[in-house]
């Protein structure tokens, strides 16, 4: 009975869509667009205006 549980556990976890998957994107654009910022704060500070 474990064992058909644990299959059935397994297929729906590939099968269905993370509920997450959004906000999971929408935190990885944020964390890149603060580096984006902090890069380009950088080279301003050393005078290099390489964009």
């Amino acid at each position: 009975m474990k064992v058909i549980a644990v299959a059935f556990g397994v297929m729906a976890q590939t099968l269905l869509p993370d509920p997450q998957v959004e906000k999971n994107i929408e935190t990885m654009i944020v964390a890149k667009r603060n580096i984006d910022e902090q890069e380009a704060e950088k080279n301003n500070k050393k005078g290099n205006t390489t964009e």
